[in-house]
């Protein structure tokens, strides 16, 4: 029997987003930390990507990228390992 898949697309985020973004970091990992790292980073302006996951026009996802420099001086990207808790 066939299954009718629902339609995920992305989209930049916009201001509107922030407290289901949050909302989503928060319920995908046992602390607030990852959410509110991603509001510290945005607050900065350090998110060079942030992208909303939705369903029908609810928002069931987040993805976002920010700079990193570590400890040698080399400049980078931090990007998520994916696993079960960080995609929501």
């Amino acid at each position: 029997m066939p299954y009718n898949y629902p339609m995920l697309s992305f989209r930049p985020e916009q201001p509107p987003d922030i407290a289901a973004i949050r909302a989503i970091h928060a319920g995908s990992f046992p602390t607030d930390a990852e959410a509110r790292l991603v509001d510290l980073l945005r607050e900065a302006g350090a998110l060079s990507v942030s992208l909303v996951a939705e369903v029908n026009g609810v928002a069931v996802g987040h993805v976002a990228f920010s700079p990193v420099q570590v400890a040698s001086g080399c400049v980078g990207t931090l990007t998520p390992t994916p696993s079960p808790e960080a995609i929501a």
